[in-house]
């Protein structure tokens, strides 16, 4: 049996630890290449001069994909110390990235949790709130599930936000009839329990209502109408990041008309949600 192509991963560091290089090869013999004075990365080549390594490896992983894939991980889960040699970050989608969020907005995630005395300031600033909740499975109609671990763009995120939910027969038609009495901000939420965060928030158009009826009429699904200006960023009020504290109390079913909650200006939950 031929084992010489098998696909490794192995690992340089300092005796003390630090990380200094991860590496692919095809063969076991391809960690041996940075010992030379011809090596590809001269950084590392002469952070090995002085002996002061050891060296592992793992695998083999049977074929170069995974192989590829646990050396990118592990490079970009070792990518801010300063003794990594590494050029090449690797594949996008193979390394540890943020969760739920762009990384313009990872450091709000350390913030305190949303809890119950904010929201309700945020329903009485906004005059009401509408938050949905997304899972993480593929929709029927192509609209893209996973949204904490997989990379969407904003047009996805906000079409998964804004258009989902069975609003119809509700208090639409009040909001129709006088749109100031409708909530002004729309919160897309996902993931469970602490873990739970804000992946948009979006002021909604209160003057759409009547728009947003008449094209639920031929498309079935509700829109709910928002300020396309601010699509961009999908952060009105600078929620988007935040967590949301478990003992704020909402609670979400998997029912459509579970999936959403409404709350008033005065931070109740008026509609919608598990009971």
């Amino acid at each position: 049996m031929d084992n010489t192509n098998q696909h490794y991963v192995y690992f340089y560091r300092t005796k003390a630890g630090k990380p200094l290089y991860i590496g692919y090869g095809l063969r076991a013999v391809r960690s041996a290449a940075h010992l030379t004075d011809r090596a590809h990365n001269k950084k590392l080549t002469d952070a090995l001069l002085d002996g002061n390594y050891t060296l592992e490896i793992a695998g083999p992983f049977g074929d170069e994909q995974r192989a590829r894939a646990v050396e990118t991980a592990l490079i970009s889960a070792y990518q801010l110390e300063s003794t990594l040699c590494n050029i090449n970050k690797g594949h996008d989608a193979w390394r540890f990235r943020s969760l739920g969020v762009p990384n313009a907005f990872v450091h709000r995630v350390d913030s305190l949790p949303l809890n119950r005395e904010e929201w309700v300031k945020l329903a009485k600033r906004a005059g009401g709130i509408i938050v949905v909740n997304i899972n993480d499975c593929d929709l029927k109609d192509g609209r893209a599930g996973d949204l904490l671990a997989n990379i969407r763009s904003d047009i996805e995120i906000a079409n998964r936000v804004d258009r989902y939910w069975q609003l119809k027969g509700f208090a639409i038609r009040e909001w129709v009839k006088a749109p100031t009495f409708s909530p002004g901000l729309l919160v897309g939420v996902s993931g469970r329990g602490a873990l739970r965060m804000v992946i948009a928030s979006i002021r909604i158009d209160r003057s759409g209502w009547g728009d947003a009826v008449a094209e639920a009429r031929r498309q079935g699904l509700l829109r709910i109408p928002h300020d396309a200006e601010n699509l961009g960023e999908l952060d009105y009020l600078k929620l988007r990041g935040r967590r949301i504290d478990p003992a704020a109390g909402q609670r979400f079913g998997r029912l459509r008309h579970e999936l959403f909650i409404i709350l008033d200006k005065n931070g109740e939950v008026i509609l919608g949600g598990k009971k």
